[in-house]
């Protein structure tokens, strides 16, 4: 459990890091508003995270299965980006007249405030809903003795 912990863990880094980036250019450039940039960052940073979480993490391989597997997953992140996209779009509202660079920053937090909290809400959800029963089927040991 503590080796998927620090693997989900690794693996979540690297895709906030990927969308926090592109958050803060797509809004600081003014490409995107803050909700829109919520949204295609996490969009984008969702495709790696699927298979970092499926395969690096949970250990799985082969072929995924849609209602098992990818439908939860991706009404778990398109929950997730929803959320991210509210508080941005409300720290964004709430600091209008605000220079953009603070708006940024503040934006750029309120984002990270909103995986940071549902990272482990997220977890519990991935390892014993969608990817637990293909794992205990194919990548853990039998743990129940059996006769001889």
């Amino acid at each position: 459990m503590r080796h998927r912990v620090s693997r989900y863990t690794a693996g979540s880094i690297i895709c906030f890091l990927l969308a926090e980036v592109l958050f803060v250019v797509f809004f600081h450039s003014h490409i995107l508003g803050a909700k829109g940039s919520a949204i295609a960052a996490s969009l984008i940073a969702m495709i790696p995270g699927y298979q970092l979480n499926r395969r690096w993490t949970w250990g799985l391989s082969g072929s995924s299965h849609l209602w098992r597997e990818v439908l939860p997953y991706w009404i778990t992140a398109i929950f997730s980006m929803v959320c991210a996209a509210l508080a941005t779009g409300a720290v964004n509202d709430a600091l209008s007249h605000d220079d953009r660079n603070v708006r940024t920053v503040a934006g750029a937090l309120a984002y990270f405030a909103t995986y940071f909290v549902l990272f482990v809400i997220r977890f519990a959800i991935l390892d014993r809903l969608v990817f637990s029963s293909r794992r205990t089927a194919s990548t853990e040991p039998d743990l129940v003795p059996t006769a001889s």
